[in-house]
């Protein structure tokens, strides 16, 4: 069962781009599940008959447990905010790769440093939040977002098609009146940027 539930991770891992993120997302929660079929797995017959003693695993899993619960209620409860999106654009590569630009009002308390990321809802696309890394620096107004769109059924491929409206011949997105709520800032910087002239950043993925 513990096999099991590993290589159903890992498989949703490895078609990370061809399944929808909602799928994705929900699917790595049986990681909770497992943590509890390993728990178990350690009170076997040998450990309750008192033949042999097991290390047991929740002593190793609490602590860490207990640290994630509390990170995503202080995530949850303490950085949130509402912003409003003040431009966007849409690119169209030639190999038929696309790319939203999204750029939205910055909130007054919303404080980071480069290389970290933030988490965003539309909720006029859904429910869920969404990662992605901070492309602005820390001194601009606002807070820049590259986005890399997929399939057409897919999160960035709605937001695409709500940006771009009906106009196929310009790469100017329409900008529609919706609101963005943004969760943030994560992550640790990369460097102590303050100690030179020119800083510069290379996205190797995370964030799409």
């Amino acid at each position: 069962i513990i096999l099991s539930f590993l290589l159903i991770i890992a498989g949703t891992s490895c078609f990370r781009h061809k399944i929808p993120y909602e799928m994705f997302y929900a699917i790595h929660h049986v990681i909770f599940l497992l943590y509890i079929i390993v728990v178990i797995h350690t009170f076997d017959q040998v450990q309750r008959s008192g033949k042999k003693s097991r290390s047991q695993t929740f002593k190793w899993f609490s602590s860490t447990l207990l640290y994630y619960v509390c990170d995503r209620a202080a995530m949850h409860i303490n950085h949130k905010y509402q912003t409003c999106l003040v431009s966007s654009s849409v690119v169209t590569g030639g190999c038929g790769s696309r790319l939203l630009i999204l750029k939205v009002k910055r909130p007054v308390l919303f404080n980071f440093k480069p290389g970290q990321y933030a988490f965003l809802r539309i909720t006029d696309l859904d429910q869920h939040w969404h990662p992605f890394s901070i492309a602005s620096g820390p001194d601009s107004s606002c807070l820049e977002f590259y986005i890399e769109v997929f399939t057409d059924n897919s999160w960035t491929g709605k937001l695409w098609k709500m940006l771009k409206g009906d106009d196929d011949d310009t790469n100017e997105s329409n900008l529609r009146e919706f609101n963005i709520e943004i969760m943030g800032p994560y992550g640790t910087s990369l460097a102590n940027t303050s100690s030179y002239s020119h800083a510069l950043a290379v996205g190797s993925g995370t964030g799409k």
